[in-house]
């Protein structure tokens, strides 16, 4: 028996892509609201807090902080949050430890700095992990055969925002507590 099926003609499913697409949008719109992904970090006002000096022997520097800040030392640096927040790392690496970890290692610098009295270059750029980022500005010297950098994350950057599908923060400068830390920053043994 040779039967030969009539085929249907296949349609398009609209209404599965329009609800998927539906869905989708709205998900960006819960992805977009959690926390970690709002353009909006705790700021802290340098005239309301109590400043304190911190210093790193294993990298010789030292600078004034907010008491409130919690800091975290690690092999490579030292990060420093605040409400939860990672504001400001330090780092003694390479460039290209700096560019494999997504830092400014392998950009180009926005301009030149000076760190503690050293002579650098100043970079501006975002650093994303996954569907999360930070713009960040750094300011790195040369030091001990590696670079010394000092960065401040200024606003938080969602994947989201980078595709253009939620609102876009605008950038700042550094405010008045982190212009303090970067002024108070010194160099302590080489």
């Amino acid at each position: 028996m040779n039967e030969q099926r009539k085929e249907k003609p296949r349609r398009f499913p609209w209404l599965a892509i329009t609800a998927l697409v539906a869905v989708g949008l709205a998900g960006v719109g819960i992805v977009a609201s959690l926390p970690l992904l709002r353009p909006d970090l705790p700021t802290v006002d340098a005239a309301s807090v109590n400043w304190t000096s911190y210093s790193h022997e294993g990298m010789g520097i030292a600078l004034e902080v907010p008491d409130a800040f919690d800091i975290e030392e690690e092999p490579y640096g030292v990060r420093m949050y605040y409400d939860g927040s990672p504001l400001v790392m330090i780092s003694c690496i390479s460039e290209t430890a700096a560019d494999d970890r997504g830092l400014w290692g392998g950009r180009e610098p926005t301009g030149d700095t000076e760190l503690g009295g050293v002579a650098g270059k100043n970079y501006v750029y975002d650093h994303f992990d996954a569907l999360a980022g930070v713009h960040t500005i750094a300011h790195v010297i040369p030091y001990r055969d590696k670079f010394l950098a000092l960065e401040f994350r200024t606003r938080r950057i969602s994947v989201f925002e980078e595709l253009g599908l939620v609102r876009v923060a605008e950038d700042r400068q550094l405010n008045e507590a982190e212009l303090r830390m970067f002024s108070s920053f010194r160099i302590e043994s080489d």
